[in-house]
């Protein structure tokens, strides 16, 4: 017998894990389930399959599980649609299948969505947004999340703003805060009208659109694309939720100015800390097509690329096929405890320690292909990450994630006598584009010193340097990082660590 269904899992999560307990809360379920639907219910070992002939009775059933049901327990669910066919009194089918990894990732107290049930429901009339790309060893596949009424959950970059003490909340009925350059700015009360698109042209003469945020419980498809297209932010969630969420604990307000800008400091009761730390120089020649390239140390401390006679650039690193070299731009650079003459080349050599006013950077060589080495240094940016939160990374992650962008330097590449690299040359093409994807890689707390990442991208690497032999392993799979670890992405050098 084959159907077409919508299918949803529910398993459940509790700190009594003896068997008798595992057994009445999944009675409880199964119970509630026969109640709330007329669907067929198939018990599992970890809770169970409910299988509907609606598309909205299965969202019905995911969000009063969620609502409803008070227990000691917390629920993790998902809504998948495609066809079953039941053998010996059993469903099985590929559609269930393909998300027995997903199941897994789901992170406890929220419904996931496959992109199958998203693609057929009526995205209009529920609550929802997106998580992005996630890898299973069955599928990859992007997943979105439904918001029951009780739920708001704040991106990690605008979290990170927030901990950066550079947002402004302007709430509706409230007085403006004094604009400034800079801040990102987070609308919160407004209803989706001509009022709101009035007031967000006059933002725009000092806020650029990549720094306006706005809160909305829900928000029709047209809406929500004409919002984003135009690079606005989007929080899915009640206003007083939202202000609430700002304000919990795990973010830990200290203050707030007259100008409504918040400090907080999320790190201090975080589970962890994705920070950036270091950059990683290819190896060349690249594929015939890179023969060459430089990259600076900036004032900031992070690496990019400054101007040939810009007072922001301390040093630079010259990468070529005779070697790598270090050149001071600025006075009281050292290498080594020794003094560096300015303009002066220097070779670098593996330990080789570089500091210059409060920054200090050590450099590892030999450190296995596709790089030449790493620079390892203090942490310039930071997001705080909890159990149970999923981060993204890349070059345009999705939900706010943790951005790695294209600093440029195309101008800094020593392209080698090839089409391709005529070509490439011709495209702008740079080291971070090169390297890094927009979706590359996605990083989770499981539990507090257990981290899991997991590769999106498949065909640009990503790499976890051992810790014992400092040589570079390839994340090829799912894999568990314990307590902390060092992550390369492109030419990013990022450390993962318990707080």
């Amino acid at each position: 017998m084959q159907r077409l269904a919508a299918s949803v899992w529910i398993s459940f999560f509790s700190e009594a894990s003896q068997e008798n307990s595992s057994r009445r809360i999944q009675t409880l379920l199964r119970n509630f389930v026969q109640q709330e639907t007329d669907g067929d219910v198939q018990t599992e070992a970890s809770g169970v399959w409910v299988f509907l002939n609606s598309v909205q009775q299965a969202a019905d059933l995911a969000l009063s599980v969620m609502e409803n049901l008070s227990l000691d327990v917390q629920f993790r669910v998902l809504l998948t649609v495609g066809d079953i066919v039941q053998e010996n009194g059993q469903w099985t089918g590929e559609v269930l299948d393909e998300v027995s990894g997903l199941i897994k990732r789901i992170e406890v107290g929220q419904i996931w969505l496959t992109e199958r049930f998203f693609h057929v429901m009526d995205s209009n009339q529920l609550a929802w947004d997106e998580i992005g790309m996630v890898s299973t060893e069955q599928t990859t596949q992007q997943c979105f999340r439904l918001l029951t009424a009780n739920q708001c959950f704040v991106p990690p970059a605008l979290k990170r703003a927030l901990s950066e003490q550079k947002v402004l909340i302007c709430q509706k009925g409230e007085d403006m805060p004094s604009l400034r350059k800079g801040k990102q700015v987070v609308l919160v009360g407004y209803e989706y009208d001509e009022e709101l698109h009035a007031l967000v042209a006059r933002l725009n003469t000092v806020i650029a659109n990549d720094r306006l945020w706005l809160v909305q419980p829900r928000l029709s498809k047209a809406d929500r694309k004409q919002w984003l297209d135009l690079g606005r932010n989007l929080v899915i969630g009640d206003s007083d939720l939202f202000m609430t969420d700002v304000n919990r604990d795990d973010l830990t307000l200290i203050g707030q100015d007259a100008n409504a800008t918040m400090f907080l400091d999320p790190v201090s009761l975080a589970s962890g800390e994705l920070s950036l730390c270091g950059v990683a120089l290819p190896k060349v020649p690249m594929a015939r097509i890179i023969d060459g390239y430089t990259i600076d140390l900036l004032k900031s401390g992070e690496w990019g690329y400054g101007e040939e006679s810009g007072s922001d650039v301390l040093l630079r690193v010259s990468v070529n096929l005779e070697g790598e070299t270090v050149t001071a731009l600025h006075p009281n650079c050292k290498l080594n405890s020794l003094e560096m003459e300015v303009n002066k080349a220097y070779p670098l050599g593996s330990g080789a320690r570089i500091s210059v006013k409060r920054l200090m950077y050590r450099y590892i060589a030999d450190v296995g292909k596709p790089y030449q080495g790493l620079f390892l240094g203090e942490a310039t940016r930071r997001v705080a990450i909890s159990v149970g939160e999923r981060v993204e990374l890349g070059r345009q992650p999705s939900g706010g994630g943790f951005e790695l962008p294209d600093r440029g330097g195309a101008d800094r590449i020593e392209w080698a006598s090839t089409p391709q690299a005529q070509s490439a040359k011709k495209n702008q093409l740079t080291l971070d584009r090169a390297l890094t994807g927009r979706h590359h890689v996605a990083l989770s707390i499981v539990s507090v010193g257990k981290f899991s990442i997991a590769p999106m991208h498949d065909k640009l690497p990503t790499f976890i340097v051992s810790q014992s032999s400092q040589h570079l392993s390839r994340v090829t799979s799912e894999q568990v990082i314990r307590n902390e670890g060092l992550i390369v992405v492109g030419t990013n050098v990022l450390k993962v660590a318990k707080t």
